[in-house]
């Protein structure tokens, strides 16, 4: 299934180019403040379900609304929004379950850690939002092509040494589909499945580096998190992590992962990064509540900044503070974008990450002040107040 794009000029004259939409409930207000644009649902025909399935072969794995993924690519290939700017971040509404709201949220256009860091964050808060608490992470990989590769060897190795050893059972799920071992649960106790290869154990050192990062960045918003090896996706469109956010209860609620090689697979000129996340948020809460213009500009600079910025934003957004951030980019200019005026700036470096501080900015006045990380959002509290440092 591929697709053939528009020419840019033929793109829609509307800044986004997206069917936009108003904001309609909760969890659009919160995904709102770590910039996610509200469009419309992105549903599937036949075409779309078929190609799903397709992808998914002879493979099990749980892939829930993988068509509506196929039905976004399609838009965004044929639509032509890559001519658009990146990163792309994007939430959306699936009508498959009507007793309960089920969300959508993709991003394209970030291929380090901060992608999974920025979805992980906005899932968590949207979850917290709407009652969720003691939320658990479980995490894996299977890596980049390399990954891949040296795990299907592992896998050839440990099938040849230890079939002459297994029960007819194992035999016939081994030949079918030997990741079951993995992702099956029944066979949990069986000692082939606790010896079986796993994805993590293959990765590449840059594959490594990625789940690293994403790790780091969990660890510093002080979430719970396991690496759970059960968590497998399809190699023909998926790469990289995998993870899924869970209640105190164990019952899943959100799971992400990447599916950049769809994208090239469809007909895209080049592989595009793309993080897609299924958010089951319980009933929906419908809200009227309207954002206030930003009047902070948050810039971070250098890796140690980085990780600090989402729980400074979360923060932020629980004080009802809207700020603009860009936690994909790492250049100053890039962060500030010349049609953004902003009044003021927050600019947390490598030395304001060691000291845990931020420098506050008045962009008028250049009058600025340095302020420890948790004292921040009361000050910024009364900079608004007063309009000035």
């Amino acid at each position: 299934m591929r697709f053939q794009p528009k020419e840019p000029e033929k793109l829609p004259k509307e800044k986004s180019g997206l069917l936009t939409r108003p904001f309609s409930l909760k969890v659009d207000e919160v995904a709102a403040y770590f910039g996610f644009i509200p469009v419309e649902s992105f549903l599937p025909g036949r075409q779309e379900r078929e190609y799903a399935k397709e992808l998914l072969g002879e493979e099990k794995e749980p892939m829930l609304f993988l068509d509506e993924d196929v039905a976004f690519v399609k838009k965004y290939i044929s639509e032509n929004w890559s001519a658009l700017p990146h990163p792309l971040s994007l939430v959306s509404h699936s009508s498959f379950e009507k007793k309960k709201s089920l969300v959508s949220l993709r991003i394209m256009g970030i291929s380090g850690s901060a992608g999974e860091a920025l979805a992980i964050r906005t899932v968590v808060s949207l979850l917290n939002e709407i009652g969720h608490e003691n939320l658990t992470i479980a995490l894996s990989s299977i890596g980049d092509r390399e990954s891949m590769g040296d795990f299907d060897r592992a896998v050839a190795t440990f099938i040849r040494k230890n079939t002459p050893l297994m029960p007819l059972e194992i035999k016939k799920v081994v030949k079918e589909n030997p990741l079951q071992l993995l992702t099956d649960k029944k066979y949990a106790d069986s000692p082939f499945a606790d010896r079986f290869p796993t994805t993590i154990a293959s990765l590449s050192q840059n594959a490594r580096t990625h789940l690293k990062e994403v790790i780091e960045y969990i660890e510093v918003m002080d979430i719970p998190y396991t690496l759970d090896p059960s968590l497998v996706a399809p190699r023909s469109c998926a790469n990289h992590i995998i993870f899924e956010i869970r209640s105190e209860k164990g019952e899943t609620l959100a799971r992400g992962m990447r599916l950049s090689p769809l994208t090239k697979k469809m007909g895209a000129k080049r592989e595009t990064p793309f993080l897609s996340v299924m958010v089951s948020s319980g009933t929906a809460k419908a809200t009227r509540k309207k954002l206030p213009e930003p009047k902070f500009h948050f810039v971070q600079l250098g890796y140690s900044a980085k990780l600090l910025s989402l729980p400074l934003v979360e923060k932020l957004r629980g004080a009802g503070i809207p700020v603009v951030f860009h936690i994909s980019r790492d250049k100053l200019v890039s962060q500030l974008a010349p049609e953004e005026k902003i009044p003021f700036l927050i600019i947390m470096g490598h030395k304001e990450a060691l000291e845990k501080c931020v420098v506050i900015r008045d962009n008028e006045t250049r009058a600025q002040e340095c302020v420890p990380i948790a004292e921040a959002t009361n000050y910024i509290k009364k900079v608004l107040k007063r309009g000035k440092i």
